[in-house]
């Protein structure tokens, strides 16, 4: 949904701000469509691996929120040490920060990809991974949690989870900025997909 840098200190202001968007939100009752494969290139050998699924005005519309709640927190940019841990090459560092500073606006809005990482692989494997059918299904958001980033923009240590039910629970932190990530958690859906 979004990849942002947050000051450590500003996490449980964000946590707050995103908490109202999540009791906004009728997630659990969300449906979305996995429609295929995809992969992003992570480094000159390896990818991140994912499931697509189409934007519905739903999905683009919490990611808005989502963004909206997040902005007055958000960082232009960080070291490697916003990450849980740094690559074994600088530039791979460089490169994800570069990511994550520009996600908003060339991941958002109408650029916005809804997807599901499923891991890293070798682009050799993920070639014939895209090349291999997918049968379409349908899912339904079963949470929503912060998480700060680790290697390939892989959401590696859960800050916070959020309770989908409406309540307010918040933790506190430092000072350093982190990588964050806003992912949720899947649940099948066990409606038939045509």
């Amino acid at each position: 949904m979004l990849q942002c840098f947050v000051r450590t200190g500003d996490l449980d202001k964000l946590y707050a701000a995103e908490e109202k968007v999540f009791a906004t939100s009728d997630l659990k009752a969300m449906k979305l469509e996995a429609f295929k494969y995809y992969y992003a290139p992570a480094d000159a050998t390896k990818g991140v691996a994912g499931i697509c699924t189409k934007p519905s005005p739903e999905i683009v519309k919490l990611q808005a929120d989502i963004i909206a709640a997040a902005k007055p927190f958000m960082q232009e940019t960080a070291t490697a040490s916003a990450f849980t841990t740094p690559h074994e090459d600088p530039a791979t560092d460089a490169a994800f920060i570069k990511y994550i500073s520009t996600f908003v606006p060339k991941m958002s809005g109408e650029h916005f990809n809804p997807h599901v990482s499923t891991g890293v692989a070798t682009k050799d494997y993920l070639d014939k991974m895209l090349n291999e059918p997918f049968d379409p299904f349908t899912f339904s958001p079963a949470g929503a949690a912060v998480y700060q980033l680790g290697p390939y923009g892989t959401a590696a240590k859960k800050l916070k989870q959020f309770d989908l039910e409406p309540s307010i629970v918040s933790r506190s932190s430092c000072c350093e900025p982190h990588g964050a990530s806003f992912l949720r958690g899947l649940r099948r859906s066990s409606l038939p997909t045509r």
